[in-house]
């Protein structure tokens, strides 16, 4: 189990070229695309543009920077999007983007639909929670520094540190979480996701 600050990893083109974005965790590892089962990744959006297409694929997207982000669909509906709160739609909806006030990032969980599961959590305030079986928990520090205390199954007790855009994967054997902040005005997103084959070997 390591923390990543996810603005070390190098930006790639999104699929249709009208943006970039970081990959920070597939499932399985190593997959692409047209194969993967989830995935999460940090997204930069510069201009205006359309969004990629996923077939089968359900999205959740979390604006972790700038403001705003209009999403429009081909079918007319419009949602501006909220620092902080996540918003779902199917990734094979046709959309563009108009940005209001500048670059922006989001932070992208994508779910392939029939094999896995999810949603994104916010906490902003001291929290726990229980771990379920089957269940894998990511964690996203948006804003300030947080403490979790980690407890497993074999009652022993991790204590991890996050700072801003710092991520760490929780471990397999987590049972149950404390999350604090440690500094004001602090904002983490978790990430819940149930997969018909659960990653392994998080330690």
């Amino acid at each position: 189990m390591s923390v990543l600050n996810v603005l070390q990893l190098p930006p790639v083109p999104w699929r249709n070229g009208q943006g970039q974005t970081r990959e920070i965790e597939t499932f399985p590892s190593g997959a692409g695309f047209d194969n993967f089962v989830w995935r999460i990744s940090l997204a930069d959006i510069g201009q205006a543009g359309d969004f990629s297409a996923f077939d089968g694929v359900d999205r959740i997207i979390t604006l972790v920077k700038g403001s705003g982000v209009n999403l429009n669909f081909n079918d007319g509906e419009r949602q501006t999007l909220e620092y902080g709160v996540p918003y779902p739609f199917a990734g094979e909806r046709p959309l563009h983007a108009t940005l209001q006030n500048g670059p922006v990032q989001d932070l992208n969980l994508m779910l392939r639909r029939g094999q896995a599961a999810g949603r994104i959590q916010a906490e902003s305030a001291a929290s726990a929670w229980p771990c379920a079986p089957g269940t894998t928990y990511r964690v996203f520090c948006l804003k300030g520094a947080w403490q979790l205390l980690v407890e497993r199954a074999d009652a022993t007790t991790d204590t991890i540190t996050l700072s801003t855009f710092d991520y760490v994967p929780l471990p397999d054997q987590a049972t149950h979480v404390r999350a604090s902040p440690t500094q004001p005005d602090g904002l983490i997103l978790v990430a819940c996701i149930q997969a018909s084959q659960p990653p392994s070997g998080t330690a």
